[in-house]
C-alpha cells in the first residue's frame, strides 16, 4: 500500500484493485483467512461484503485508503519524533 501515497484517489483504488487481483490470483479461495490469519488490506478492501457495508454507510473505499494512507504516514512521523 506503500506504493499508492501520493497518488489520486482514481489511481490509489485502481492500483488497490490491481494489487488485490493479483493477490487472489495468487492464493487459493479455500486458504484465506485459514486458521486465525488475518486478511491484508488489499483483500478487506475488495471483499463484497466489506463494499457492500461500505456503501451502505456512504463511506467511498477511494476516501477510506486516502484516509488509512494518511494515518500511516501521521503514525511513521509520531514514530521518527518519538524514537
Amino acid at each position: 500500500m506503500a506504493a499508492i501515497v501520493g497518488k489520486s484517489a482514481d489511481s490509489k483504488l485502481a492500483v488497490a484493485n490491481q494489487q488485490a487481483a493479483l493477490f487472489l490470483q495468487r492464493r487459493p479461495i479455500r486458504t484465506r483467512f485459514a486458521g486465525n490469519q488475518e486478511p491484508d488490506l488489499v483483500e478487506l478492501l475488495t471483499d463484497p461484503m466489506l463494499q457492500r457495508l461500505l456503501a451502505s454507510d456512504g463511506i467511498k473505499s477511494d476516501h477510506l485508503i486516502d484516509l488509512i494512507a494518511d494515518v500511516k504516514v501521521r503514525l511513521a512521523r509520531r514514530e521518527r519524533t518519538t524514537a
